[in-house]
């Protein structure tokens, strides 16, 4: 959540001072609200529900990181959450749509499905890096490998 970004109003709740402002987020229900309070935390939509997960993973809840071109003299909007401070639910720094080169979607022949990015391939056997670990399969095991599409 950002003071910058947002439609910010007061809300009279019971315990809160009247001068307060708040910030909606549209449920199934209706809406949840979160006040100026919360600055730099991110809000997720689950399952047509707002819920409050803390600070941005990648920028701590500054909107921020440090530059990997200039090494870190300037700051550029996160590359995950855009500056937003909030992100889809299923984006991870392991897989996005924001990179340019996004892991593979292995499907295996026992109805497993892995994302992720092969590693090594000798004869037939494979390891695969997952956002959690590394896996070993053997070629047969794969019924098929789709190449996920990444940012231009």
């Amino acid at each position: 959540m950002k003071a910058s970004v947002g439609k910010w109003e007061k809300i009279p709740t019971p315990g809160h001072r009247p001068d307060e402002l708040w910030q909606k987020f549209p449920t199934k229900d209706g809406y949840k609200a979160w006040t100026q309070a919360h600055l730099g935390e991110v809000v997720e939509v689950r399952n047509g529900d707002a819920v409050n997960i803390g600070k941005c993973k990648i920028c701590g809840g500054s909107s921020q990181v440090s530059c990997k071109t200039c090494g870190g003299r300037g700051l550029v909007k996160c590359p995950i959450c855009d500056g937003k401070t909030y992100v889809p639910e299923d984006w991870t720094a392991f897989d996005n749509p924001r990179l340019k080169d996004r892991p593979s979607r292995f499907k295996l022949k026992d109805g497993r499905e892995l994302i992720g990015r092969k590693i090594s391939a000798i004869g037939s056997s494979l390891r695969i890096r997952t956002a959690t670990n590394e896996v070993g399969l053997d070629a047969s095991e794969i019924a098929s490998e789709e190449k996920q599409p990444g940012a231009k």
